[in-house]
């Protein structure tokens, strides 16, 4: 296994960019990615299908659309945002940006082409 000090003279990538620590090895990194992504992605799905059960009981109780609807749109964009935030292992930039608004649950990086769930590189 690769320590931090062969990962910081690779490529383009910085310890500061992939948030390593002295005693944190490459798979290390790599799997707390990956725990991010999925997390994040998590919470985006349970936002995105969540909110129709709460809509449909608002709905029927005569609540106003727009005071669901307008925080739960807000919700689910701060939540791709969220999901545009998790940096890949490899390379450092964001996972998914620029296409975050396009397709939040990509399974490779669309800047180096790292596939999710990869142990190392």
């Amino acid at each position: 296994m690769r320590t931090m000090s062969t990962v910081a003279s690779v490529g383009r990538t910085t310890q500061a960019r992939r948030r390593l620590t002295p005693d944190m090895e490459v798979s290390d990194a790599y799997a707390a990615a990956w725990r991010r992504l999925r997390a994040v992605r998590a919470v985006l799905l349970s936002i995105l299908f969540g909110g129709v059960p709460v809509g449909v009981v608002l709905l029927l109780l005569h609540v106003h659309p727009a005071l669901f609807f307008i925080p739960w749109a807000t919700a689910v964009f701060v939540a791709i945002a969220f999901v545009g935030l998790v940096r890949c292992p490899r390379c450092g930039y964001s996972f998914t940006a620029p296409r975050v608004r396009e397709y939040p649950f990509t399974n490779r990086c669309v800047q180096c082409g790292l596939r999710v769930g990869s142990p190392e590189p």
